[in-house]
Protein backbone atom coordinates (compact mmCIF):
# COMPACT_ATOMS: atom_id res chain seq x y z
CA UNK A 1 0.00 0.00 0.00
CA UNK A 2 2.76 2.30 1.16
CA UNK A 3 4.28 1.90 -2.86
CA UNK A 4 1.11 3.25 -4.06
CA UNK A 5 0.44 6.68 -5.00
CA UNK A 6 -2.02 8.99 -3.48
CA UNK A 7 -4.90 9.13 -5.93
CA UNK A 8 -4.06 5.78 -6.35
CA UNK A 9 -5.03 4.65 -2.38
CA UNK A 10 -7.76 7.07 -2.94
CA UNK A 11 -9.35 4.79 -6.17
CA UNK A 12 -8.61 2.02 -3.50
CA UNK A 13 -10.49 3.36 -0.74
CA UNK A 14 -13.33 4.14 -3.05
CA UNK A 15 -13.79 1.17 -4.38
CA UNK A 16 -13.69 -0.23 -0.89
CA UNK A 17 -16.18 2.25 0.41
CA UNK A 18 -18.58 0.69 -2.72
CA UNK A 19 -18.05 -2.44 -1.90
CA UNK A 20 -18.86 -1.77 1.64
CA UNK A 21 -22.37 -0.59 0.61
CA UNK A 22 -23.28 -3.91 -1.46
CA UNK A 23 -23.95 -5.10 2.29
CA UNK A 24 -25.59 -1.86 3.72
CA UNK A 25 -27.88 -1.71 0.83
CA UNK A 26 -28.88 -5.64 0.82
CA UNK A 27 -29.72 -5.22 4.70
CA UNK A 28 -30.61 -1.90 5.19
CA UNK A 29 -32.64 -1.19 2.05
CA UNK A 30 -36.38 -0.07 2.78
CA UNK A 31 -39.34 -1.92 1.39
CA UNK A 32 -40.95 0.04 -1.33
CA UNK A 33 -44.93 1.29 -1.01
CA UNK A 34 -45.68 -1.71 -3.40
CA UNK A 35 -45.85 -5.50 -2.23
CA UNK A 36 -43.55 -6.67 -5.22
CA UNK A 37 -40.69 -4.67 -3.31
CA UNK A 38 -40.15 -6.66 0.09
CA UNK A 39 -36.94 -4.12 0.69
CA UNK A 40 -33.61 -5.63 2.86
CA UNK A 41 -33.41 -8.21 4.83
CA UNK A 42 -34.24 -6.33 7.64
CA UNK A 43 -37.22 -4.89 6.05
CA UNK A 44 -37.76 -8.17 5.34
CA UNK A 45 -37.48 -9.50 9.04
CA UNK A 46 -39.30 -6.04 9.89
CA UNK A 47 -42.59 -7.02 7.85
CA UNK A 48 -42.22 -11.19 9.01
CA UNK A 49 -42.15 -9.95 12.70
CA UNK A 50 -44.22 -6.83 12.74
CA UNK A 51 -42.20 -4.69 14.00
CA UNK A 52 -42.16 -2.07 11.49
CA UNK A 53 -43.73 1.41 13.00
CA UNK A 54 -45.74 3.48 10.49
CA UNK A 55 -45.97 6.37 12.61
CA UNK A 56 -44.45 8.50 15.54
CA UNK A 57 -47.82 8.57 17.30
CA UNK A 58 -50.26 11.29 17.46
CA UNK A 59 -48.51 13.55 19.21
CA UNK A 60 -48.62 17.30 19.48
CA UNK A 61 -45.36 18.62 16.96
CA UNK A 62 -45.03 21.70 19.20
CA UNK A 63 -44.37 19.58 22.26
CA UNK A 64 -41.56 18.33 24.63
CA UNK A 65 -42.52 14.88 23.80
CA UNK A 66 -42.25 14.99 19.67
CA UNK A 67 -38.85 16.44 20.30
CA UNK A 68 -37.87 13.38 21.97
CA UNK A 69 -39.68 11.38 19.47
CA UNK A 70 -37.49 12.87 16.30
CA UNK A 71 -34.35 12.57 18.05
CA UNK A 72 -35.61 8.23 18.38
CA UNK A 73 -36.56 8.20 22.24
CA UNK A 74 -39.16 6.73 22.42
CA UNK A 75 -39.50 5.36 25.55
CA UNK A 76 -38.83 8.72 27.45
CA UNK A 77 -41.83 10.28 25.15
CA UNK A 78 -44.31 7.39 26.08
CA UNK A 79 -43.07 7.97 30.12
CA UNK A 80 -43.75 11.73 29.37
CA UNK A 81 -47.09 10.97 27.59
CA UNK A 82 -47.97 7.99 30.88
CA UNK A 83 -47.52 11.01 33.21
CA UNK A 84 -49.79 13.45 31.17
CA UNK A 85 -52.55 10.87 31.39
CA UNK A 86 -52.26 10.00 34.65
CA UNK A 87 -52.81 13.68 35.23
CA UNK A 88 -55.78 13.85 32.51
CA UNK A 89 -57.39 11.00 34.10
CA UNK A 90 -57.08 12.24 37.90
CA UNK A 91 -58.74 15.40 36.55
CA UNK A 92 -61.41 13.31 34.96
CA UNK A 93 -60.30 14.67 31.60
CA UNK A 94 -61.88 11.48 29.62
CA UNK A 95 -61.36 12.44 26.33
CA UNK A 96 -57.83 14.10 26.96
CA UNK A 97 -56.94 10.90 28.33
CA UNK A 98 -58.54 8.34 25.32
CA UNK A 99 -56.38 10.74 22.93
CA UNK A 100 -53.22 10.31 25.03
CA UNK A 101 -53.98 6.88 25.41
CA UNK A 102 -54.09 6.38 21.46
CA UNK A 103 -50.88 7.93 20.96
CA UNK A 104 -49.10 5.77 23.83
CA UNK A 105 -50.33 2.65 21.99
CA UNK A 106 -48.65 4.01 18.97
CA UNK A 107 -45.38 4.78 20.35
CA UNK A 108 -45.27 1.48 21.82
CA UNK A 109 -47.49 -0.90 20.01
CA UNK A 110 -45.63 -4.16 20.08
CA UNK A 111 -45.56 -3.61 24.31
CA UNK A 112 -48.31 -6.05 25.40
CA UNK A 113 -48.57 -4.44 28.58
CA UNK A 114 -49.65 -1.30 27.38
CA UNK A 115 -52.55 -2.25 25.50
CA UNK A 116 -53.36 -4.66 28.80
CA UNK A 117 -53.26 -1.37 31.04
CA UNK A 118 -54.98 0.70 29.29
CA UNK A 119 -57.56 -1.25 28.55
CA UNK A 120 -58.03 -2.50 31.77
CA UNK A 121 -58.18 0.90 32.95
CA UNK A 122 -60.80 1.72 30.45
CA UNK A 123 -63.14 -0.75 31.45
CA UNK A 124 -62.71 -1.36 34.76
CA UNK A 125 -61.64 2.17 36.15
CA UNK A 126 -62.60 4.55 34.02
CA UNK A 127 -66.16 3.00 33.58
CA UNK A 128 -67.01 3.19 37.58
CA UNK A 129 -66.37 6.81 37.41
CA UNK A 130 -69.78 7.50 35.56
CA UNK A 131 -73.32 7.22 37.42
CA UNK A 132 -75.05 6.45 34.06
CA UNK A 133 -75.10 2.65 33.46
CA UNK A 134 -75.38 3.67 29.53
CA UNK A 135 -72.31 5.63 30.16
CA UNK A 136 -70.37 2.88 32.07
CA UNK A 137 -71.33 0.48 29.70
CA UNK A 138 -69.58 2.65 26.60
CA UNK A 139 -66.40 2.73 28.99
CA UNK A 140 -66.47 -1.32 28.82
CA UNK A 141 -66.99 -1.61 25.61
CA UNK A 142 -63.82 0.98 24.99
CA UNK A 143 -62.17 -1.07 26.89
CA UNK A 144 -62.48 -4.11 24.86
CA UNK A 145 -61.86 -2.55 21.37
CA UNK A 146 -58.87 -1.80 22.98
CA UNK A 147 -57.95 -5.24 23.72
CA UNK A 148 -59.35 -6.05 20.54
CA UNK A 149 -57.14 -3.51 18.85
CA UNK A 150 -53.82 -4.85 20.24
CA UNK A 151 -54.44 -8.36 19.83
CA UNK A 152 -54.42 -7.68 16.35
CA UNK A 153 -51.29 -5.87 16.21
CA UNK A 154 -50.12 -8.16 18.21
CA UNK A 155 -51.65 -11.48 16.97
CA UNK A 156 -49.57 -14.27 17.40
CA UNK A 157 -49.52 -14.19 21.02
CA UNK A 158 -52.21 -15.08 22.89
CA UNK A 159 -52.27 -12.88 26.11
CA UNK A 160 -54.64 -10.15 24.80
CA UNK A 161 -56.42 -12.06 22.89
CA UNK A 162 -57.49 -13.74 26.07
CA UNK A 163 -57.99 -10.42 27.70
CA UNK A 164 -60.43 -9.48 25.24
CA UNK A 165 -62.44 -12.67 25.81
CA UNK A 166 -62.47 -12.31 29.22
CA UNK A 167 -63.47 -9.07 29.33
CA UNK A 168 -66.25 -9.61 26.63
CA UNK A 169 -68.13 -12.29 29.41
CA UNK A 170 -67.33 -11.85 32.78
CA UNK A 171 -67.01 -7.93 33.04
CA UNK A 172 -70.44 -7.66 30.89
CA UNK A 173 -71.37 -11.07 31.90
CA UNK A 174 -70.53 -10.67 36.27
CA UNK A 175 -70.59 -6.81 36.99
CA UNK A 176 -72.85 -5.28 39.53
CA UNK A 177 -74.71 -4.07 36.36
CA UNK A 178 -74.88 -7.66 34.44
CA UNK A 179 -78.37 -7.35 33.33
CA UNK A 180 -78.45 -4.29 31.96
CA UNK A 181 -75.31 -4.96 30.74
CA UNK A 182 -76.14 -8.47 28.83
CA UNK A 183 -79.28 -6.44 27.08
CA UNK A 184 -76.77 -4.17 26.28
CA UNK A 185 -74.75 -6.16 24.37
CA UNK A 186 -77.66 -7.55 22.49
CA UNK A 187 -79.31 -4.01 21.72
CA UNK A 188 -76.54 -1.25 22.01
CA UNK A 189 -78.24 2.15 23.98
CA UNK A 190 -76.41 4.24 20.92
CA UNK A 191 -79.23 3.47 18.73
CA UNK A 192 -78.86 6.03 16.59
CA UNK A 193 -75.20 4.88 15.90
CA UNK A 194 -75.12 1.76 15.26
CA UNK A 195 -78.35 1.18 13.65
CA UNK A 196 -78.75 3.62 11.03
CA UNK A 197 -82.26 2.15 9.89
CA UNK A 198 -83.48 2.65 13.47
CA UNK A 199 -83.99 -0.78 14.19
CA UNK A 200 -82.13 -1.72 17.37
CA UNK A 201 -79.38 -3.82 17.40
CA UNK A 202 -76.01 -4.58 18.73
CA UNK A 203 -72.25 -2.83 18.46
CA UNK A 204 -71.68 -4.67 15.33
CA UNK A 205 -67.63 -4.28 15.82
CA UNK A 206 -68.02 -6.51 19.27
CA UNK A 207 -71.07 -8.07 18.31
CA UNK A 208 -71.33 -8.80 14.65
CA UNK A 209 -74.02 -11.56 14.54
CA UNK A 210 -76.26 -10.13 17.75
CA UNK A 211 -74.81 -13.01 19.93
CA UNK A 212 -75.06 -13.73 23.88
CA UNK A 213 -71.90 -12.07 25.48
CA UNK A 214 -70.77 -15.19 26.89
CA UNK A 215 -71.26 -16.98 23.25
CA UNK A 216 -68.74 -14.54 21.55
CA UNK A 217 -66.12 -14.95 24.48
CA UNK A 218 -66.28 -18.67 24.32
CA UNK A 219 -65.77 -18.42 20.34
CA UNK A 220 -62.56 -16.22 21.30
CA UNK A 221 -61.38 -18.31 23.94
CA UNK A 222 -61.46 -20.94 21.35
CA UNK A 223 -59.31 -18.74 18.64
CA UNK A 224 -56.49 -18.00 21.47
CA UNK A 225 -55.81 -21.46 22.01
CA UNK A 226 -55.72 -21.98 18.08
CA UNK A 227 -52.98 -18.70 18.58
CA UNK A 228 -51.62 -20.18 20.54
CA UNK A 229 -50.98 -23.74 18.90
CA UNK A 230 -50.33 -22.04 15.94
CA UNK A 231 -47.25 -19.75 16.77
CA UNK A 232 -46.47 -21.83 19.89
CA UNK A 233 -46.35 -18.76 22.02
CA UNK A 234 -46.69 -19.23 25.65
CA UNK A 235 -48.59 -16.94 27.68
CA UNK A 236 -48.04 -15.78 31.25
CA UNK A 237 -51.30 -15.17 33.12
CA UNK A 238 -51.94 -18.42 34.88
CA UNK A 239 -51.05 -21.94 34.46
CA UNK A 240 -51.62 -23.61 31.13
CA UNK A 241 -53.57 -25.99 32.16
CA UNK A 242 -56.39 -23.57 33.40
CA UNK A 243 -55.75 -21.21 30.73
CA UNK A 244 -56.74 -23.84 28.22
CA UNK A 245 -60.09 -24.22 29.75
CA UNK A 246 -62.07 -21.15 29.43
CA UNK A 247 -63.92 -22.31 25.88
CA UNK A 248 -65.72 -24.38 28.15
CA UNK A 249 -66.09 -21.99 31.13
CA UNK A 250 -67.50 -19.43 28.92
CA UNK A 251 -70.48 -22.09 27.98
CA UNK A 252 -71.00 -23.13 31.41
CA UNK A 253 -71.41 -19.26 32.13
CA UNK A 254 -73.37 -18.76 29.34
CA UNK A 255 -75.72 -21.53 29.99
CA UNK A 256 -75.70 -20.42 34.02
CA UNK A 257 -76.46 -16.65 32.94
CA UNK A 258 -79.76 -17.77 31.00
CA UNK A 259 -80.82 -19.48 34.27
CA UNK A 260 -80.52 -16.90 36.64
CA UNK A 261 -82.44 -14.93 34.35
CA UNK A 262 -85.56 -17.51 33.83
CA UNK A 263 -84.61 -19.57 30.72
CA UNK A 264 -85.15 -23.41 31.48
CA UNK A 265 -86.09 -24.03 27.85
CA UNK A 266 -84.47 -26.27 25.39
CA UNK A 267 -81.87 -23.83 23.90
CA UNK A 268 -80.53 -23.49 27.55
CA UNK A 269 -80.47 -27.69 27.73
CA UNK A 270 -78.73 -27.26 24.79
CA UNK A 271 -76.13 -24.63 25.86
CA UNK A 272 -75.38 -27.05 28.91
CA UNK A 273 -75.05 -30.30 26.53
CA UNK A 274 -72.56 -28.04 24.33
CA UNK A 275 -70.43 -27.51 27.32
CA UNK A 276 -70.42 -31.11 28.85
CA UNK A 277 -69.25 -31.85 25.12
CA UNK A 278 -66.15 -29.20 24.97
CA UNK A 279 -65.43 -30.16 28.84
CA UNK A 280 -65.45 -33.61 28.32
CA UNK A 281 -64.46 -34.30 24.59
CA UNK A 282 -61.89 -30.94 23.64
CA UNK A 283 -60.15 -29.82 26.82
CA UNK A 284 -60.62 -33.18 28.46
CA UNK A 285 -58.42 -34.84 25.77
CA UNK A 286 -55.71 -32.03 25.29
CA UNK A 287 -52.56 -34.06 26.49
CA UNK A 288 -50.56 -32.52 29.38
CA UNK A 289 -47.00 -33.57 30.20
CA UNK A 290 -46.32 -32.92 33.89
CA UNK A 291 -42.92 -35.24 34.26
CA UNK A 292 -40.45 -36.89 31.79
CA UNK A 293 -42.33 -40.36 30.51
CA UNK A 294 -45.79 -38.94 31.44
CA UNK A 295 -48.54 -37.80 29.33
CA UNK A 296 -52.07 -37.27 30.85
CA UNK A 297 -55.65 -36.38 29.38
CA UNK A 298 -57.93 -34.98 32.63
CA UNK A 299 -60.57 -36.43 31.41
CA UNK A 300 -58.89 -39.87 31.92
CA UNK A 301 -61.28 -41.93 34.80
CA UNK A 302 -59.56 -44.81 36.77
CA UNK A 303 -60.67 -47.61 34.18
CA UNK A 304 -59.76 -45.78 31.34
CA UNK A 305 -55.90 -45.45 33.22
CA UNK A 306 -55.83 -49.08 33.94
CA UNK A 307 -57.01 -50.00 30.32
CA UNK A 308 -54.41 -47.54 28.91
CA UNK A 309 -51.51 -49.07 31.22
CA UNK A 310 -52.51 -52.29 30.02
CA UNK A 311 -52.88 -52.36 26.30
CA UNK A 312 -49.44 -49.60 25.93
CA UNK A 313 -46.13 -50.16 26.20
CA UNK A 314 -43.77 -48.09 29.05
CA UNK A 315 -42.67 -45.18 27.59
CA UNK A 316 -38.73 -45.36 26.91
CA UNK A 317 -36.57 -44.50 29.96
CA UNK A 318 -39.28 -44.94 32.01
CA UNK A 319 -37.61 -46.81 35.54
CA UNK A 320 -40.92 -48.84 36.71
CA UNK A 321 -42.70 -51.31 35.79
CA UNK A 322 -46.82 -50.98 34.58
CA UNK A 323 -48.29 -50.78 38.46
CA UNK A 324 -46.15 -48.01 39.02
CA UNK A 325 -46.65 -46.38 35.84
CA UNK A 326 -50.40 -46.63 36.62
CA UNK A 327 -49.94 -45.21 40.23
CA UNK A 328 -48.04 -42.39 38.73
CA UNK A 329 -50.70 -41.83 35.83
CA UNK A 330 -53.36 -41.47 38.43
CA UNK A 331 -51.72 -39.13 40.85
CA UNK A 332 -50.75 -36.80 38.02
CA UNK A 333 -54.28 -36.96 36.50
CA UNK A 334 -55.74 -36.10 40.30
CA UNK A 335 -53.75 -33.48 40.41
CA UNK A 336 -54.44 -32.22 37.39
CA UNK A 337 -58.43 -32.60 37.90
CA UNK A 338 -58.14 -30.91 41.51
CA UNK A 339 -56.05 -28.14 40.31
CA UNK A 340 -58.65 -27.55 37.38
CA UNK A 341 -61.77 -28.51 38.96
CA UNK A 342 -62.25 -31.02 36.04
CA UNK A 343 -64.48 -33.59 37.99
CA UNK A 344 -66.72 -30.76 39.10
CA UNK A 345 -67.51 -29.14 36.22
CA UNK A 346 -67.76 -32.60 33.97
CA UNK A 347 -70.13 -33.56 36.51
CA UNK A 348 -71.63 -29.89 36.77
CA UNK A 349 -72.46 -30.21 32.92
CA UNK A 350 -73.93 -33.54 32.40
CA UNK A 351 -76.39 -32.98 35.90
CA UNK A 352 -77.73 -29.61 34.47
CA UNK A 353 -78.52 -30.96 30.99
CA UNK A 354 -80.63 -33.59 32.12
CA UNK A 355 -84.53 -32.64 31.43
CA UNK A 356 -85.93 -33.16 35.18
CA UNK A 357 -82.83 -30.65 36.45
CA UNK A 358 -84.00 -28.38 34.13
CA UNK A 359 -87.76 -28.95 34.91
CA UNK A 360 -86.67 -28.73 38.81
CA UNK A 361 -85.08 -25.15 38.20
CA UNK A 362 -88.11 -23.86 36.15
CA UNK A 363 -90.55 -24.65 39.47
CA UNK A 364 -88.55 -23.45 41.76
CA UNK A 365 -87.96 -20.07 40.13
CA UNK A 366 -91.54 -19.25 39.47
CA UNK A 367 -92.28 -20.34 42.49
CA UNK A 368 -90.44 -17.42 43.83
CA UNK A 369 -92.04 -15.10 41.38
CA UNK A 370 -95.37 -16.45 42.35
CA UNK A 371 -94.75 -15.64 45.91
CA UNK A 372 -93.28 -12.50 45.18
CA UNK A 373 -96.64 -11.16 43.20
CA UNK A 374 -99.07 -12.79 45.66
CA UNK A 375 -99.85 -15.93 44.53
CA UNK A 376 -99.36 -18.02 47.75
CA UNK A 377 -101.21 -21.00 46.29
CA UNK A 378 -99.18 -21.07 42.86
CA UNK A 379 -96.22 -20.63 45.22
CA UNK A 380 -96.93 -23.42 47.49
CA UNK A 381 -97.43 -25.86 44.81
CA UNK A 382 -94.30 -25.01 42.25
CA UNK A 383 -91.86 -25.00 45.04
CA UNK A 384 -93.31 -28.61 46.70
CA UNK A 385 -93.33 -29.92 42.98
CA UNK A 386 -89.82 -28.76 42.64
CA UNK A 387 -88.20 -29.74 44.96
CA UNK A 388 -89.49 -33.64 44.57
CA UNK A 389 -87.94 -32.86 41.27
CA UNK A 390 -84.66 -31.53 42.60
CA UNK A 391 -84.80 -34.39 44.92
CA UNK A 392 -85.08 -36.94 42.69
CA UNK A 393 -81.68 -35.68 40.75
CA UNK A 394 -79.98 -34.90 43.20
CA UNK A 395 -80.66 -38.22 44.79
CA UNK A 396 -79.47 -39.46 40.98
CA UNK A 397 -76.26 -41.81 40.95
CA UNK A 398 -74.82 -40.13 38.20
CA UNK A 399 -76.61 -36.85 37.58
CA UNK A 400 -76.29 -35.72 41.43
CA UNK A 401 -73.01 -35.66 41.68
CA UNK A 402 -72.85 -32.75 40.18
CA UNK A 403 -75.22 -31.10 42.48
CA UNK A 404 -74.80 -32.61 45.73
CA UNK A 405 -71.75 -30.62 47.08
CA UNK A 406 -72.34 -27.62 45.31
CA UNK A 407 -73.31 -24.12 46.52
CA UNK A 408 -75.54 -22.98 44.07
CA UNK A 409 -77.57 -25.77 43.93
CA UNK A 410 -77.55 -26.15 47.66
CA UNK A 411 -78.82 -22.28 48.15
CA UNK A 412 -81.21 -22.96 45.53
CA UNK A 413 -82.71 -26.11 47.56
CA UNK A 414 -83.07 -23.85 50.64
CA UNK A 415 -84.25 -21.03 48.48
CA UNK A 416 -86.91 -23.80 47.40
CA UNK A 417 -87.73 -24.85 50.84
CA UNK A 418 -88.10 -21.26 51.90
CA UNK A 419 -90.27 -20.58 49.46
CA UNK A 420 -92.64 -23.62 50.20
CA UNK A 421 -92.26 -22.88 53.99
CA UNK A 422 -93.55 -19.40 53.59
CA UNK A 423 -96.59 -19.75 51.26
CA UNK A 424 -97.94 -22.40 53.79
CA UNK A 425 -97.05 -19.69 56.59
CA UNK A 426 -98.63 -16.89 54.54
CA UNK A 427 -101.82 -19.56 53.81
CA UNK A 428 -101.80 -20.05 57.72
CA UNK A 429 -101.02 -24.02 56.81
CA UNK A 430 -99.05 -25.91 59.08
CA UNK A 431 -95.74 -26.68 58.17
CA UNK A 432 -95.16 -31.17 57.95
CA UNK A 433 -92.32 -32.75 59.99
CA UNK A 434 -91.52 -34.29 56.81
CA UNK A 435 -90.37 -32.60 53.16
CA UNK A 436 -88.03 -32.98 49.94
CA UNK A 437 -84.97 -32.34 50.75
CA UNK A 438 -85.26 -32.00 54.50
CA UNK A 439 -81.72 -34.00 54.86
CA UNK A 440 -80.25 -30.87 53.09
CA UNK A 441 -82.35 -28.40 55.13
CA UNK A 442 -81.07 -29.95 58.40
CA UNK A 443 -77.35 -30.13 57.14
CA UNK A 444 -77.18 -26.64 55.99
CA UNK A 445 -78.47 -24.32 58.86
CA UNK A 446 -75.13 -22.63 59.48
CA UNK A 447 -75.94 -21.27 56.23
CA UNK A 448 -79.60 -20.13 56.81
CA UNK A 449 -79.10 -17.05 58.24
CA UNK A 450 -77.19 -15.97 54.80
CA UNK A 451 -79.51 -17.87 52.16
CA UNK A 452 -82.71 -15.67 54.21
CA UNK A 453 -81.27 -12.56 53.10
CA UNK A 454 -81.09 -13.35 50.00
CA UNK A 455 -84.51 -15.11 49.79
CA UNK A 456 -86.05 -11.67 51.09
CA UNK A 457 -84.13 -9.67 48.46
CA UNK A 458 -85.20 -11.72 45.83
CA UNK A 459 -89.04 -11.45 47.13
CA UNK A 460 -88.93 -8.18 47.34
CA UNK A 461 -91.17 -5.27 45.22
CA UNK A 462 -87.82 -3.13 44.91
CA UNK A 463 -85.66 -6.12 43.28
CA UNK A 464 -83.76 -5.62 40.38
CA UNK A 465 -85.19 -6.97 37.47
Amino acid sequence: MNKLTSHQRKLVYLVGMGLLFIPVITLGFPAAQSRKQAGGVLAQMRQANDLGESTLGNVDPSSATMNLVLLGLRGPAACMLWVQMDKQKDAKDWAGMRATTESIIKLQPHFQKVWQFHAWNLAYNVSVEWDSVKDRYFWVKEGAKFYRKGSLRNDKYPELFWYYSDTIGKKIGRSDEWRQFRRYFRVDPDTERFSPNGVPGPDTELNPNNEDNYAVSARWFTETNRIMDTYGKEQHIMDKSLFRSYPGRSMIDHASSLQKEGHFDEETREIWAKAFLEWKNVYGQETWKPAPQIDIHLAWTKEEIQEFVKNSPLPEGYKGGKKQYEIDLRSWVGRYQNMTNFRYWHDKCYSEQQKNTVQAHKELYDALAALASGDTQEAERLAYTGLQKYEKVIGDAIAGAGLRDDDLAIEEGMLGILTWRSALELGNKPIPNDFPLRNMWLAHQNRLKEIEAEFKRRISPTRNN
